[in-house]
Order: structure tokens, then C-alpha cells, then sequence
């Protein structure tokens, strides 16, 4: 296929020649092309709305579509005692104690993960380093922006919430009432970084899956909206005992647009020489 990608609708005359059965190899791709991107941008679409969905479509294959948050946990649950299983997985991340204890039930047990829209942040930290497989599929993104290493940086980054929900509850809220959502906030950082470095501990992870230092650094910091974007490349030295199936990554300037109108708002950071181009 040549470097088209933000498919169009598919031509009268398309439709018509596919529907006859014509297998014109221009038309064909035209038409798996717009199927690919409807499928991911769907995926991302559910995810925007909220919505949680854990499906079983195969003897051996689990659909799931949302947070990495309890209801992951309890969807892979049912599966956890099994090995060779395939996950289909579209998810923004979400709690990373949770995102571990999901990736616990899949250790150790041949799972493959395929990546439907979107695998970010807690996510892709830890489910995919327990994979044995990976495929992604077009116009969706493995995305990191960090790990809760430091637990400073995690004091700081949540306390701003912990301390706005305080006061949204009782504006009257007392200093010593602060000073105690502070101390249990911060008691939450260790615990969280603890238990990360701990998983990390247990597997063949390079440091730069987590700290981004392969990636140049975007004014305010990775975080938030602002992602890096695996390539395979990097997924190959980050995590080499990951065996790697077909992974679409954006190498066009046509991609780059395809895949920013899936994951609309969100600001990607490609590493130096993996820019899309043309």
C-alpha cells in the first residue's frame, strides 16, 4: 500500500467493484485500510465516553476495553490460571497498583497482548513487560510518559488532587486536617513506588522504558497528554524477552496525521530519527 493513510470513504465505484467481488488490489487496501481505522479510532472513542467493557470472544481470547483499574483485574481473573491466551486491549491506563496486579495474573503464562487504539501509560508499564507477545494493530500506539520511580515526584504530582477533593468535601477543612491528608499522601508515594520497583525487580526491563531518557524531553515534562510513542526498535531493547508480531507504527507524515485524529488531544514525542516524514 502506498502512502496513503488517513483513509477516505471508499468510491462509489469501490464499493461497487468490492461488493461484486473484484479484489482490484488499490481497492482492497483502500477498503482494509478504512476498516483498520474505524476499528481503532472506535476503540479510542469508547475509552473517551468512559465506557468498561470485559468480553470473551474466543476459548482463548480476552476483549477489554478501558482503565487499567480493578475491572481489568477482574477481567483477566477468569484466565489467570491459563497459559497461551490472547488479550485484545484498548486502555488509557490508569491506577498503576492496580495495572500491577493485573499484570501479576498474566506472568509467567504466555499471554499475547494485542494493542486495539491505545495502550498508555500504566498500561504498557506493566502489562506488556509480562507479555510473550505483542502485536499492534494500524492506527493504534503503544505510549508511555513515566513511572512512579521517584517518590517525590509522586508526592507532588498527587497531592494538588488529594488536597483539592479535601476542600471540595468541607471548604471549612482545619490545618491539622491538611497536614494529615499530606502525611497519608505521602505514605501512598512510598507504598506506590515500592511496589513498582519491586515489579520492575522481577523482570528484564531496560530503565528507559520508565524514565524516557531515549526521548527528548518536551517542555513540562512527560505527563499529563504528552506521550512518548514506542517503535519498535525500542520496544526490542527496552524489553527483549517480548517476542514481536506485526507492529504498525506511523513512518509517513500521512500516519503521523492518522493516528493524531484517532488519539485526538493527545501530544506524542517521537524519538530522534523515528519522526514520520514526507
Amino acid at each position: 500500500m502506498q502512502d496513503m493513510v488517513r483513509p477516505t470513504l471508499l468510491s462509489g465505484l469501490a464499493l461497487a467493484a468490492l461488493s461484486a467481488g473484484c479484489q482490484h488490489p488499490a481497492w482492497a487496501a483502500q477498503a482494509n485500510a478504512e476498516t483498520d481505522f474505524v476499528q481503532a479510532r472506535s476503540a479510542v472513542a469508547a475509552i473517551a465516553a468512559g465506557q468498561v467493557t470485559c468480553s470473551y470472544p474466543g476459548d482463548s481470547v480476552v476483549r477489554f476495553i478501558g482503565e487499567s483499574g480493578p475491572s481489568l483485574t477482574s477481567c483477566i481473573q477468569r484466565f489467570a490460571g491459563r497459559s497461551g491466551m490472547t488479550l485484545i486491549l484498548s486502555s488509557p491506563g490508569g491506577d498503576a497498583a492496580d495495572a500491577i496486579r493485573a499484570a501479576e495474573l498474566m506472568a509467567g503464562r504466555d499471554w499475547t497482548v494485542i494493542v486495539r487504539g491505545m495502550c498508555s501509560s500504566s498500561c504498557a508499564n506493566y502489562l506488556l513487560p509480562v507479555a510473550a507477545r505483542i502485536e499492534v494493530e494500524p492506527y493504534s500506539a503503544v505510549l508511555l510518559h513515566g513511572a512512579p520511580y521517584d517518590e517525590e515526584g509522586v508526592y507532588q504530582w498527587f497531592l494538588p488532587g488529594v488536597l483539592e477533593r479535601q476542600r471540595a468535601a468541607n471548604p471549612d477543612v482545619s490545618e491539622a486536617m491538611v497536614d494529615q491528608a499530606r502525611r497519608f499522601t505521602r505514605e501512598q508515594a512510598r507504598l506506590l513506588v515500592e511496589r513498582h520497583k519491586a515489579f520492575a525487580g522481577r523482570r528484564i526491563v531496560d530503565s528507559g522504558w520508565y524514565d524516557l531518557s531515549a526521548f527528548p524531553q518536551p517542555k513540562g515534562g512527560f505527563g499529563g497528554r504528552t506521550f512518548a510513542i514506542v517503535d519498535p526498535d525500542f520496544l526490542r531493547s527496552s524489553l527483549p524477552n517480548l517476542e514481536i508480531g506485526r507492529f504498525w507504527f506511523p513512518t509517513s507524515a500521512a500516519e503521523r496525521d492518522a493516528l493524531a485524529e484517532v488519539i485526538e488531544g493527545t501530544r506524542i514525542i517521537y524519538r530522534a530519527g523515528y519522526e514520520p516524514t514526507g
